[in-house]
């Protein structure tokens, strides 16, 4: 197996891959995708260079998407420290959001209906947590991210998608 930068001519197979993952994850109870999402951002990602797969025989197997920018600026800052950091450091926005609302902002700003939400089952991974995580010690650092917050970032996406 080999990693390596996608490109258009994988949208057919990366789609169809990621259909499968949703209906399985739903399946057994893991629904925090639907037919929309991802697949609506992989001609974004692919165009902008931060979406990688992971090839078996010539055919993608699994894809996975890297915002290089803000990753690379932030383990540059951490390993240019004099005291070397110690924990975990969070790579985020500075406007965590949850799914409901990410679907909301891209309801209106699309101008279609947002799909509606499936309850999750009690006993999944992380139930009905609100939990966000943050980018607050990097932050403090002085580190900041490419895009403050997550509308900031899609407005590119779409961007590149009407190209």
């Amino acid at each position: 197996m080999k990693t390596r930068q996608a490109a258009p001519a994988d949208l057919p197979r990366l789609n169809e891959m990621y259909r499968v993952l949703v209906r399985q994850m739903a399946g057994q109870g893991h629904a925090i995708w639907d037919e929309v999402y991802p697949c609506v951002c992989l001609p974004g990602d692919i165009q902008a260079g931060r979406l990688f797969v992971l090839e078996d025989g010539g055919a993608p197997k699994a894809a996975f998407a890297l915002c290089r920018d803000d990753a690379a600026a932030a383990l540059h800052l951490l390993c240019t420290l004099r005291e070397p950091p110690a924990g975990i450091y969070n790579l985020t926005d500075r406007t965590p959001m949850q799914m409901g609302e990410i679907y909301s902002y891209l309801s209106n700003l699309l101008g279609k209906p947002a799909p509606q939400p499936e309850p999750l089952p009690a006993e999944a991974r992380r139930g009905f947590s609100n939990q966000r995580i943050s980018c607050s010690r990097l932050l403090a650092l002085g580190w900041e991210p490419l895009y403050p917050s997550f509308a900031d970032g899609v407005h590119n996406v779409l961007e590149a998608l009407e190209e």
